[in-house]
């Protein structure tokens, strides 16, 4: 006999054919599993590409928030340090005009702004008039943010 027909023989036994069908099912099982595998492992892949890309645009929106929020902040402060301006210049007016003091304040330096009232031996009583007037000035030019329309009103789109 030759090995053909010894192998035929085998494969028509029925231990012969549980191994042929052992071995048929477990090529096609793997294949099966692989191809399962490598479509799980795709979509878990994607899955966590858009989850870092939602984390990175999340990350992105928080930076952009944050950079508002200090420019926000920055501009609050520098309104703060105008309104603490003219509080100051005006506490400076009612105080000359309360205390009948009306001495001309000491220059702070070179910028040629004025200082605060100095000592009275150092104040000058001379032009009392004069600084009251430059001090409303100021004050009014520095409340004159908005301009207004013809009837007073300021100009937001209703002029």
């Amino acid at each position: 006999m030759s090995w053909h027909s010894r192998l035929w023989s085998f494969l028509n036994s029925g231990i012969g054919l549980l191994l042929f069908g052992f071995g048929i099912t477990t090529i096609v099982g793997g294949l099966f599993a692989d191809s399962v595998q490598r479509r799980t492992w795709e979509r878990q892949i994607a899955l966590e590409q858009a989850r870092q890309d939602y984390e990175w645009e999340r990350s992105m929106r928080f930076e952009l928030l944050r950079a508002k929020l200090k420019e926000g902040q920055e501009s609050l402060e520098e309104i703060s340090d105008l309104i603490n301006l003219r509080f100051f210049r005006m506490q400076r007016v009612f105080d000359a005009l309360g205390s009948g003091n009306h001495a001309y304040p000491i220059s702070t330096g070179s910028s040629g702004s004025a200082g605060f009232f100095g000592p009275p031996d150092t104040l000058q009583i001379a032009g009392a008039g004069r600084l009251i007037k430059e001090e409303l000035l100021k004050l009014q030019q520095s409340t004159e943010v908005y301009p207004t329309c013809q009837n007073h009103t300021p100009k937001a789109n209703l002029c």
